[in-house]
């Protein structure tokens, strides 16, 4: 093959994946058919490949519910449907004298399970929390959401869990704020654009704005004003509002990425945003300026992969920038002039996204998986994680493993356990929260590393992700279900929960004739 022939082939296989990756795009948009999106994903993952680390599994996901859900057309429904579904059956229940709510939902009962206990599983944990949100004036309050299992509270720092989405036709939960000057108001940001509010601390929700496509993933209020908001939807950017979330407007150019918002501490004129690119405002939000490094090329330049933001009070003109590169670890940098320069330190052949305690693997979920806290009273006390967590001492410079996704490896490290995959982070009253594919973990001393590290929360909230599940024919009932990232469970006849394998669960059945407890 002659060189000009392999210039071209290059090139065309480089277009054709950029194009393909777009399946993404496709799948939040609403716009194409599950077919359309299909064959655009199979063009990508025929050039990335199918193993870990390339979404592959999370895109399988997605098409295993997607191929079930879709109309006669092909299509999937969007929020909007469902929201206007759940308004006419509330109408009609409401309307009816011979419905009521309680005769609808007094034969049924949560079975959970609500708590974990390791037998053969190698990551036990109860279900998913990709959002956490901490009342400002009451840290016992806090609520969390599950990407399938709704919102929950507790007035009592986990320990007690009540759901506030039961009555709900759309659980799906992303984002979650709560008002910093009346914490009775909540916001969530769900599924294609849209984010929902409630008045009453949870009690009734109602859909408030549709930002566009995308998930929505962050919600920041200022906290002086909470007209003033901000939110970030990964394929459709950081957006503003200053109505207390009714109307929102792309904040920059980069319009189809969005990944973190965030105040600079003490001064809220200033906001850092991030998407692929990094921008900042110096005008509380009304105009944003990429910044580049002022460096076209070089050892301090940003990649183009996603970025997210961490600072601190301690020293708010400090500034990290935590990247990717494609799924796994892709630079860290430092700024001490609030976001107008930076710093690319020295992390040469380190992946802080994968499964290693030594950071020395290729395996990374970014950024699904992928986030940066900073201690409030210590700015160089610095939180990142991916699949594990790490935390840096030296405002960055080095970073040391603070969790493993195996229980015996983590104890065997002394180090704490706490369920893979990690989606959120936050370091709120001296405390360290974590949301995993597992749960909310918490690092109630998170100055001192060892094996009790992380205490789980999660017990009591009944969100664990059944693709299916079987049941016996015997008196009382067996039950056996598959789960997403919580591996095979079956509900015993002593009503008890006992989980066995890990990772993901699909399938199960239970033999016709016989039980034999395990």
């Amino acid at each position: 093959m002659n060189k000009p022939t392999l210039i071209l082939l290059t090139y065309l296989l480089s277009f054709l994946y950029a194009e393909s990756q777009d399946y993404l795009k496709m799948i939040n948009s609403e716009e194409f058919t599950v077919q359309e999106i299909q064959n655009a994903a199979q063009e990508y993952f025929d050039i990335r490949g199918t193993e870990r680390g390339t979404g592959f599994k999370s895109y399988k996901r997605w098409e295993y519910n997607a191929l079930r859900m879709q109309d006669e057309n092909g299509f999937l429904k969007s929020s909007t449907y469902y929201i206007n579904e759940l308004e006419r059956y509330n109408s009609e229940i409401n309307n009816s004298s011979k419905l009521s709510r309680a005769s609808l939902v007094s034969n049924w009962e949560q079975l959970g399970p609500t708590s974990w206990n390791q037998t053969s599983g190698w990551n036990p944990g109860v279900g998913r929390i990709t959002s956490i949100a901490i009342d400002t004036k009451d840290a016992d309050h806090i609520i969390v959401g599950s990407p399938g299992g709704g919102v929950w509270k507790t007035t009592d720092s986990g320990a007690n869990w009540s759901v506030l989405t039961d009555n709900l036709s759309n659980i799906r939960v992303f984002a979650l704020a709560i008002d910093p000057v009346n914490s009775s108001v909540y916001y969530w940001g769900s599924t294609s654009g849209v984010i929902y509010k409630s008045t009453d601390a949870g009690s009734t929700w109602n859909q408030l704005a549709d930002t566009g496509n995308g998930t929505v993933n962050k919600i920041l209020i200022n906290p002086n004003d909470p007209n003033k908001m901000f939110c970030s939807s990964q394929y459709h950017g950081v957006l503003k509002s200053t109505d207390g979330g009714v109307n929102w407007d792309s904040i920059h150019s980069d319009s189809n990425t969005g990944f973190d918002v965030e105040f600079k501490p003490g001064d809220l004129s200033v906001v850092y945003a991030s998407g692929n690119n990094f921008f900042k405002s110096t005008d509380s939000g009304q105009t944003f300026s990429k910044i580049t490094n002022n460096v076209v090329s070089g050892a301090n330049s940003f990649n183009s992969g996603p970025k997210m933001i961490g600072v601190s009070a301690a020293k708010p003109e400090v500034v990290y920038l935590l990247e990717a590169s494609g799924s796994v670890f892709g630079g860290f940098h430092k700024s001490t002039d609030s976001g107008d320069n930076f710093t690319k330190l020295n992390h040469a052949s380190k992946n802080y996204f994968g499964y290693s305690s030594t950071a020395d693997d290729s395996s990374g979920q970014a950024p699904r998986d992928m986030d940066i806290v900073v201690n409030s009273n210590d700015e160089n006390d610095v939180h990142i994680a991916g699949i594990l967590s790490w935390r840096s001492t030296d405002g960055g410079v080095s970073f040391n493993i603070t969790s493993q996704w195996i229980p015996q490896t983590a104890a065997g490290e002394n180090i704490g356990y706490c369920h893979a995959d990690i989606d959120i982070m936050i370091y709120q009253n001296n405390k360290l929260y974590i949301g995993s594919d597992g749960g909310i973990f918490v690092a109630n001393n998170p100055l001192t590393v060892n094996s009790t590290y992380y205490t789980d929360l999660t017990p009591g909230l009944g969100i664990r992700q059944f693709y299916r599940i079987g049941t016996s024919q015997t008196n009382p009932v067996i039950v056996s279900g598959g789960a997403q990232d919580n591996g095979t469970s079956v509900y015993r006849a002593d009503k008890t929960w006992v989980d066995w394998l890990g990772a993901d669960g699909i399938e199960s059945f239970v033999d016709l004739s016989i039980w034999i407890p395990v």
